[in-house]
C-alpha cells in the first residue's frame, strides 16, 4: 500500500469518531434553536391577538389609541418640518450671502445644507412609516376580526378565553 493510502485510513478513524460525537450535540442545539423559535413565534401570534381581541371588544379606547397615533405623527410632520426648514433657510440665507463671497466658496456649505433638510425629511418619513404601519396593521385585524380570528391557531384562541374568563 502506498503511504496516501495509509494516511487516509489513519486520518478515516478519528474523523468518522468526532462525527459521530458531535452530530448529537449539533443536532440537539439545532433542535432547541428551532424549539425557541417556534415558542417566540407562538407568543407574537398571542400577544397580538390578545391585543386585536382587546381593541375589538373596546371600540372607544382603540378609537382613542388610533388617535394618538395620529397626533403623535402630526406633532412629528411639524416639528420635523420646522427643523428641515430652519436648515434649508440657513443655506438659502447662504446663498443670498454669496453675492459679496467667491461662489466658490458658499456652493459646499449650500449643498450640504439642502441635503441634510432633504436627509432629515426622509429619516422623518421613515419614523412615520415604523409608527403608523404597526397601527394599520391592528386597525386591519380589528375591522376584519372574525376574519383575522380564524388564522390564529385554536390552541392559542382557546387559552386566551380561558385567561380572559378566569380574570
Amino acid at each position: 500500500m502506498t503511504d496516501d493510502v495509509w494516511i487516509g485510513a489513519i486520518l478515516s478513524v478519528p474523523i468518522g469518531v468526532g462525527t459521530s460525537l458531535a452530530m448529537p450535540v449539533i443536532q440537539r442545539k439545532l433542535d432547541e434553536r428551532g424549539n425557541r423559535k417556534v415558542l417566540a413565534e407562538s407568543n407574537r401570534v398571542r400577544t397580538e391577538y390578545e391585543e386585536v381581541l382587546f381593541y375589538h371588544q373596546n371600540p372607544v379606547l382603540f378609537t382613542q389609541y388610533l388617535a394618538q397615533v395620529a397626533i403623535r405623527t402630526t406633532f412629528i410632520s411639524a416639528a420635523v418640518a420646522i427643523f428641515a426648514q430652519l436648515i434649508s433657510a440657513l443655506g438659502s440665507g447662504l446663498y443670498l450671502v454669496s453675492r459679496e463671497i467667491p461662489v466658490a466658496q458658499i456652493e459646499q456649505p449650500t449643498l450640504a445644507l439642502s441635503i441634510l433638510s432633504q436627509l432629515v425629511f426622509m429619516i422623518s418619513s421613515i419614523l412615520i412609516v415604523s409608527i403608523t404601519r404597526p397601527a394599520l396593521g391592528i386597525w386591519r385585524r380589528v375591522r376584519q376580526f372574525e376574519k383575522y380570528a380564524n388564522t390564529v391557531p385554536k390552541d392559542i384562541r382557546d387559552a386566551v378565553d380561558k385567561q380572559k374568563h378566569q380574570k
